[in-house]
């Protein structure tokens, strides 16, 4: 039989559950450390190929103690070799107070966000760790664990992140260390195509392989298109045929 004098009535659970809401607070605040949160702001540009924002950007912070779940570093696949070149899959969970959630990060998050999902932190939200300047995204939050309904109550968020892959985003945080960082043009379509030994590869007619327009003084919504590929396309069409019997007929 439970105990009368703790679960009589809802009422009798205050006390308790005050006292140790204030005792996780505190022991975030003494075994954590100080992050950034950074809330996406979306825009009404939406890829329905992709169903992702492709304007969103990242306007305001509030700094709130966390603590980093993983004691021994970060998890995930590490640093790896991959087709793509070199990829860094860290990943990290953070243990956040609902209640410091909600007094400090809720008050800047977007004004155009859900109503429904205002009140957690959400997927696609940054955190960043000054410690080792490392920048994660958001990308499932568990509301249910650690302290699994404790005093029938959820005390804490448990965010699960990766380190972020940028999309040329727009960074306005006020954060210098972020802005300069991450808010510069980071358009991979910016750099040109070279060799192994740092050769740029040219065009017969001396051009690049690759022409970005690009204009970085543009705000992001004003870019119809990010490269200019129809010197690749000409030549391509030079010397390839996509006849219905043989796509593949080259013209030399």
């Amino acid at each position: 039989m439970l105990n009368p004098y703790l679960v009589s009535s809802q009422t009798s659970y205050e006390p308790t559950r005050s006292l140790y809401e204030g005792m996780i607070i505190e022991c975030i605040q003494i075994t954590g450390q100080n992050y950034y949160y950074i809330p996406r702001t979306l825009s009404d540009r939406l890829d329905n190929v992709f169903g992702e924002d492709v304007l969103s950007s990242f306007d305001s912070y509030a700094e709130i103690e966390a603590y980093l779940d993983d004691t021994e570093g970060f998890g995930g696949e590490g640093n790896m070799l991959s087709k793509f070149g070199l990829e860094v899959r860290a990943t990290a969970t953070f243990i956040v107070s609902r209640t410091r959630y909600t007094e400090t990060v809720v008050p800047i998050v977007p004004a155009n966000r859900n109503a429904a999902v205002r009140f957690r932190p959400n997927e696609g939200d940054l955190i960043y760790a000054p410690f080792s300047k490392s920048l994660f995204e958001i990308k499932f939050i568990e509301d249910e664990a650690p302290g699994f309904y404790q005093l029938q109550k959820k005390y804490v968020w448990c965010i699960r992140c990766e380190l972020v892959q940028l999309n040329n985003e727009n960074f306005n945080t006020g954060i210098d260390v972020l802005d300069t960082t991450f808010g510069q043009n980071i358009d991979r379509l910016n750099s040109t195509v070279t060799d192994e030994t740092g050769f740029t590869i040219l065009l017969e007619d001396g051009g690049v392989v690759l022409t970005e327009d690009y204009d970085i003084s543009k705000k992001y919504d004003d870019h119809i298109s990010y490269g200019d590929n129809s010197d690749i396309k000409k030549e391509f069409i030079e010397i390839m045929n996509f006849d219905k019997k043989n796509p593949f007929n080259e013209l030399f």
